[in-house]
């Protein structure tokens, strides 16, 4: 079996984040992708972040019905601040034997990874699927390059066939190359701030969700 943990804040979810989901479930060959929203990020602001249950139920709605998709409140269910070590580790335990993980993050997260909570160990555990955007010669894939070498490890190497960086004794970092989407949460939230449409950013039922409970405004 083959999963993905796809984090993050989803403040809100919207139709990108499941575009994605589904196309890394057919590009990476995966049984099944975890949706997961974080409780209480360390690295993002309160200011303007809906609640956890408000956020979980959103991310519910917008999943619902997709095929090997599945919503986890694991982190709703954890006091304190949400590390993605943890996370990990909890699926490692809980997931059937033998269950192959992937974490899923967008680059701009993961060019953040050298400030998570034991991300040495995080990289020694897990293999990353990092969202970049389907730009040629986009500067983002020499950022990661970049990165990983001084960073994480200079003993990363590039393997064009299987479009990843490999390690002797790190796991590899695969790059996913996603469809172009123009939309975003923070776009999304200024629009709401000032009135303006969001039908076809977010699902209908999340829009229908945050027009009930005047989220974002």
């Amino acid at each position: 079996m083959k999963t993905g943990l796809f984090g993050g804040t989803f403040n809100p979810v919207h139709s990108g984040h499941v575009m994605i989901a589904t196309d890394i479930l057919s590009c990476f060959a995966l049984d099944g992708i975890i949706i997961i929203p974080a409780a209480s990020p360390p690295h993002k602001t309160a200011e303007f972040m809906a609640d956890i249950s408000l956020r979980l139920e959103m991310t519910r709605l917008a999943f619902n019905g997709q095929p090997g998709c599945t919503v986890s409140d694991i982190e709703t269910r954890r006091v304190g601040r949400s590390y993605t070590i943890d996370t990990v580790n909890h699926f490692r335990k809980t997931l059937p034997a033998g269950t192959d993980l992937f974490f899923i993050a967008g680059l701009d997260a993961f060019l953040e990874l050298d400030t998570w909570k034991d991300y040495l160990a995080l990289m020694e555990t897990i293999p990353f699927i990092v969202i970049t955007r389907p730009v040629p010669d986009s500067p983002e894939k020499e950022a990661l390059k970049t990165f990983l070498s001084l960073k994480i490890s200079d003993r990363y190497t590039f393997s064009p066939d299987k479009a990843c960086y490999e390690h002797e004794t790190l796991r590899p970092v695969f790059l996913y190359e996603r469809p172009a989407i123009h939309i975003s949460s923070t776009e999304i939230r200024e629009r709401l701030k000032q009135g303006r449409p969001i039908r076809g950013m977010v699902p209908d039922s999340v829009e229908q969700f945050i027009k009930k409970k005047g989220l974002y405004q």
